[in-house]
């Protein structure tokens, strides 16, 4: 917080008030917006993500998602794990409408910096694609080939598929129980002990540890900057449970503490 600090001038002390940190200043803005802002702007963004998907399930649905393609041209396709994927987008829009008011809300600069890029973070790589697009078409190009692993054979695709779907399907169960209580950040609203949240804290969390080891270490092509990638999500991913841990206990005390000790999770 600010203090006011005695300073002489002419033979009169003035107290002058010193500056406030950024991280005082940043969670003052940040609390002080109402809580529909943060609602509205998720909503937004994944009605976004949705409206670019909408041409490829009205016109070439069997065509999205996974594929492998044979010696002898033959191809087989697995919408089914960009299905799972655009549901997920649904629901957590819904959540985003339909939410209700936390109970204590984060305003921590480096807690809701952090939270974010953690929760974009898997999305970098191909809004960096979009990005380049604009600025150089042959360059976005490049950075897709870099992206994506130019050869498979059934195992790699079937192994890759296996874990999104696997994934993604986790996180559609545990974004359902949630619902009206998802937050991107660490933020406490009701303390869910049902469905997978019966064995495991943070189910969702768990999924995307899944479904993205199937992009980023078999659909990717092998290299380390792509095994960086996926090791520096891991990360960011259980500090964030750390936080969030951290604020359901602060919110709900004993309930929290004995609902931890029945379920799983990493730290």
């Amino acid at each position: 917080m600010a203090t006011d600090s005695p300073r002489m001038i002419a033979g009169v002390r003035i107290p002058v008030r010193n500056a406030e940190p950024v991280e005082t200043w940043f969670s003052r803005l940040w609390l002080a917006m109402p809580e529909w802002w943060g609602q509205a702007a998720g909503a937004l963004a994944m009605s976004a993500w949705l409206a670019t998907e909408i041409p490829a399930w009205f016109g070439n649905f069997w065509t999205m998602g996974a594929w492998y393609e044979f010696a002898d041209g033959a191809r087989i396709n697995l919408p089914w794990t960009r299905v799972l994927v655009d549901l997920n987008i649904l629901l957590v829009g819904l959540a985003f409408v339909f939410r209700q008011p936390a109970r204590i809300r984060s305003g921590q600069a480096g807690e809701v910096l952090l939270s974010l890029l953690a929760g974009w973070w898997p999305l970098l790589p191909f809004l960096l694609v979009t990005v380049v697009a604009w600025i150089d078409p042959f360059a976005a190009a490049e950075w897709k080939v870099f992206i994506q692993r130019p050869q498979m054979n059934f195992m790699q695709v079937f192994s890759g598929a296996s874990l999104i779907i696997l994934g993604n399907a986790l996180d559609l169960s545990g974004y359902a129980t949630l619902f009206r209580s998802f937050s991107v950040l660490p933020e406490a609203r009701e303390l869910k002990t049902t469905g997978l949240y019966r064995f495991v804290r943070h189910p969702v969390y768990l999924g995307q540890f899944i479904s993205q080891a199937g992009v980023w270490l078999i659909f990717a092509p092998a290299h380390w900057v792509w095994w960086s990638f996926y090791v520096t999500f891991i990360v960011l991913q259980l500090w964030r449970t750390k936080r969030e841990d951290a604020v359901l206990e602060r919110a709900f005390g004993n309930d929290f503490r004995e609902w931890k000790e029945r379920t799983f999770w990493f730290v």
